[in-house]
C-alpha cells in the first residue's frame, strides 16, 4: 500500500470511488441493503457514471458515519 494511503474496514480511503461492494463492506451490511437503502434515500447521494454504473465517494459515506448515519436531508445541509 502507498505511503499516504489509510485504510478503514479493510478498504483503501484513497480508493477514488467506492461499489456498492465496498460500502456494504464499510457498513458491515449487504449490499442489497446498500441498495435499499439508495432508493430510500437514506444515504449520502451516489454518482452515476455512464448513466449505468454507480459509485460512491468514499468521503461523503465516511463523514455520513462519522455524524452517526443521520437523516440524508440533514447531512447534506451540514447539520
Amino acid at each position: 500500500m502507498a505511503g499516504n494511503e489509510q485504510k478503514e474496514s479493510g478498504l483503501a480511503v484513497s480508493q477514488r470511488l467506492w461499489t456498492a461492494e465496498h460500502v456494504a463492506e464499510f457498513l458491515q451490511v449487504s449490499a442489497r441493503k446498500v441498495w435499499r437503502m439508495k432508493s430510500a434515500g437514506q444515504m449520502p447521494d451516489a454518482v452515476v457514471i455512464g448513466g449505468r454504473t454507480t459509485r460512491w465517494d468514499p468521503d461523503a459515506i465516511m463523514g455520513w458515519v462519522r455524524q452517526g448515519c443521520p437523516d440524508v436531508s440533514s447531512f447534506k445541509r451540514g447539520a
